[in-house]
C-alpha cells in the first residue's frame, strides 16, 4: 500500500507532455483496407467462460446507455517492424471481419532511450530497474504509452487497441458495436478480451459486461491485447500509465499496473473502466515476439521450449506462421 502510495504521488506532479518516438514508436501509421463481417449472437450466454463478480458485487444499474455517443472506433495494431507474419495474421483475421486498421511500430528500448523515457515522464524512475532482466515487459508498455499519446494528440474520439497476436472473428464488427451499445453512459476505457474477468455485472449484456470496481484483483482482467479507449479514456489511461515503474518486486506487467490503480479507489486513479468475458469477441494468441525474447537476454527460456507448441492452442491460432514462441 506505501509503494501504491508513492506510485499515485509520482501520478499526481507528472506532466503530460510528449515527446519524439525511441527508436520506433513514431508517429506514423499504416491504413489497411478490408471488406466483408459477419454477425453472431455475442450476448448467448457462454460455455466455460471464466467470469467473476468482485466480492459482495450486486449488479449495475446506471443511467442512460452511451450507444448514441460513442463512435465507431478507429482500430490501431502494434506492432514490431521485424515481425511480418505476426502483422500478416492479424490483417488477414481484420480483411475477414471488415476493419481498417493503423500499423503502430513498436518501442524497443535501449539502456540509453529507457534513461530518456524516465526523464522525459512516460515511465516512473524506479523502472530503470529493468533496463536488462524487463526490457520487454517496459517495451511493451511504452508502445501502450506512446500509442495513446498519439490518441490524445490527434483527438481520437474512439480507439480500439490491438497487440499483434489477437486474432478477431469475423463477426467483430457488429459484436462490439453491440458491447459498444450496451455500455453506461460515460464509459472510457473496455478491455475486449480480457484473462480473468472480474467486477460488477451491467445489466442487459447478458452477464458478459462487468463494471471493473474498487477492490477487484490485480491480477484480473489481464491482458492489453485488445481494448476500447473514448477521448477522455486515453488521456487518463495515459496518465495512469506513465507511473508505471515495474512495482514494488520490479516484475509487475503494465496490464497488472493498470487494474492495480483501479482497484485502488484512489481520486487521481479513477477509470470509468469495464472487462468484457475472455475470447468471446476475439482470440488472444499467446506466443512471445522475437522482440520479447531477445529483450530479455534469453532470460526464461526455459519456460518455453520445452512446452508443446501445439498443446491447447485454439487451431486459430496455429493455422498461419508466427514469429515468437508459445507460452
Amino acid at each position: 500500500m506505501v509503494y501504491l502510495s508513492f506510485a499515485i504521488v509520482l501520478l499526481l506532479v507528472q506532466q503530460s507532455s510528449a515527446v519524439d518516438s525511441y527508436q520506433h514508436g513514431a508517429t506514423f501509421s499504416m491504413e489497411i483496407d478490408a471488406e466483408g463481417a459477419e454477425a453472431s449472437d455475442i450476448f448467448a450466454t457462454p460455455k466455460a467462460v471464466l467470469m467473476r463478480k468482485a466480492p459482495g458485487a450486486s449488479k449495475v444499474v446506471e443511467g442512460p446507455l452511451a450507444s448514441q455517443s460513442i463512435p465507431e472506433p478507429k482500430n490501431f495494431v502494434i506492432n514490431c517492424p521485424g515481425d511480418t507474419k505476426r502483422l500478416a495474421r492479424f490483417r488477414k483475421h481484420m480483411d475477414r471481419a471488415g476493419l481498417t486498421f493503423e500499423v503502430f511500430p513498436c518501442v524497443q528500448l535501449t539502456r540509453a532511450s529507457l534513461k530518456q523515457a524516465i526523464l522525459d515522464g512516460f515511465l516512473g524512475r524506479q523502472a530503470e530497474r529493468g533496463d536488462l532482466r524487463e526490457a520487454g515487459v517496459l517495451s511493451i508498455a511504452m508502445s501502450h504509452i506512446k500509442l495513446l499519446d498519439l490518441i490524445r494528440q490527434r483527438n481520437i474520439p474512439a480507439a480500439n487497441i490491438f497487440e499483434d497476436d489477437e486474432i478477431v472473428y469475423d463477426s467483430y464488427l457488429k459484436d462490439r458495436r453491440m458491447v459498444l451499445d450496451h455500455l453506461p453512459h460515460g464509459a472510457e476505457f473496455v478491455n475486449l478480451n480480457p484473462r480473468q474477468p472480474e467486477g460488477e455485472v451491467v445489466e442487459g449484456a447478458g452477464g458478459k459486461l462487468l463494471r471493473m470496481t474498487v477492490g477487484i484483483s490485480k491480477w484480473s482482467s489481464g491482458w492489453t491485447s485488445n481494448y476500447f479507449v473514448s477521448a477522455a479514456g486515453s488521456h487518463q489511461l495515459f496518465r495512469m500509465m506513465t507511473c508505471f515503474d515495474l512495482g514494488p518486486s520490479g516484475d509487475l506487467q503494465i496490464d497488472a499496473h493498470i487494474v492495480e490503480m483501479i482497484s485502488s479507489g484512489c481520486a487521481v486513479c479513477h477509470l470509468n473502466a469495464y472487462t468484457y468475458a475472455t475470447n468471446v469477441l476475439s482470440m488472444h494468441c499467446e506466443n512471445y515476439s522475437e522482440k520479447e525474447t531477445k529483450n530479455k537476454q534469453g532470460l526464461g527460456a526455459s519456460l518455453v521450449e520445452h512446452h508443446d507448441p501445439n498443446k491447447n492452442v485454439d487451431p486459430r491460432c496455429i493455422a498461419d506462421p508466427v514469429e515468437g514462441k508459445w507460452r
